[in-house]
């Protein structure tokens, strides 16, 4: 059977519409947090309301001189974010949500990943409504990354496709993802931000209401959770994995090498791709004056990147080369991508 069939048949499509609502919840809000951010921290040095993109050669040298700093400020929250997100509540967390999940089902903990989701999309409603400091959001995206909502998903498709077809079936499910990037940061670019808050919430609510309505549980327990029998017994773990007892899932990096180097490739590789992406936004900001509109467009390119790789080029790649080599292929390229950066 072909993946996109068995997709189809297991409902996991269904799980499609809600990543594709729930990535446009904060893609369309992506194009204008450099200017939330560059004009919050310029603000908060001059001591009253600052808008940087409205900046003149007339303006006050101590307006100038703010809005300049603000962008380093920026980038040093997005990225002590990026790395508390990312190698602390991230690496902690979701081992045990996937443990959880195992017991009560994945229905929860996507509920509860898309609910995480409107926490800094609401923090940015208050700012820019209510004044609110925008320092909470930075916790609030940290608080956030507790539940994964992309591991949660990636979990439901396992439950639902056979193993031949479930990296392709991967593949097709995190295309909505990348369309949503694609998507979203494309609307951003042209409207209001006002608009772009309502439109955001709207989007998160929708994924709420087609996960608790339309997706059904796939994990499903046997009345026997124990190891097969058939399997080999696990090697014995060094002692000083007895750390982690009361955290099931990062025992699994105890068992073999490769499950250690993945597990820190994948943290290096997203602390380094968040604050590249914010040291990027914020550079074109400087450079070349980029507004929201523009950096619309430019996360619009990504997405459709993104896309393109997910849903053509990765299911080719795996089929000539194997995972091993497709991984391998993935972090060269990403290296690369970083080296001209």
């Amino acid at each position: 059977m072909l993946a996109v069939e068995e997709v189809l048949q297991s409902k996991a499509h269904r799980l499609m519409l809600v990543l594709l609502c729930w990535t446009l919840g904060f893609g369309i809000l992506l194009p204008f947090l450099p200017q939330i951010q560059t004009n919050f921290f310029a603000s908060e040095t001059v001591g009253r309301h600052v808008k940087c993109e409205d900046l003149t050669p007339d303006s006050e040298d101590l307006v100038r001189q703010a809005c300049r700093d603000a962008h380093s400020e920026s980038v040093y929250w997005s990225s002590m974010t990026s790395f508390f997100s990312q190698s602390v509540v991230s690496f902690l967390l979701n081992p045990m949500v996937g443990v959880w999940s195992d017991k009560y089902g994945r229905r929860p903990f996507l509920i509860a990943g898309i609910c995480g989701a409107a926490m800094p999309i609401a923090v940015i409603y208050l700012h820019i409504q209510q004044g609110v400091s925008f320092y909470w959001f930075y916790p609030a995206s940290v608080a956030t990354s507790g539940i994964s909502t992309i591991s949660v998903t990636l979990a439901y498709i396992s439950d639902s496709i056979s193993p031949p077809n479930r990296a392709p079936a991967f593949g097709l499910v995190l295309a909505s993802f990348s369309m949503g990037i694609l998507i979203g940061p494309i609307i951003g670019a042209f409207v209001s931000m006002t608009w772009a808050i309502n439109l955001s919430m709207v989007a998160i609510l929708l994924s709420l209401l087609a996960t608790y309505f339309f997706v059904p549980e796939s994990f499903q327990r046997t009345e026997q959770d124990t190891r097969s029998p058939d399997l080999p017994e696990r090697k014995s773990e060094h002692p000083s994995c007895k750390i982690f007892s009361s955290i099931q899932g990062l025992s699994i990096l105890c068992r073999s090498k490769l499950f250690a180097m993945l597990a820190a490739c994948a943290m290096i590789a997203g602390i380094c791709q968040e604050a590249i992406q914010d040291l990027l936004l914020q550079y074109l900001q400087i450079k070349f004056d980029f507004v929201s509109r523009d950096q619309g467009i430019v996360l619009g390119i990504l997405g459709a990147g993104s896309l393109l790789v997910q849903s053509l080029i990765l299911p080719l790649l795996l089929a000539a080369v194997g995972v091993k080599q497709l991984l391998i292929i993935g972090l060269t390229a990403t290296m690369l991508q970083q080296f001209c950066i």
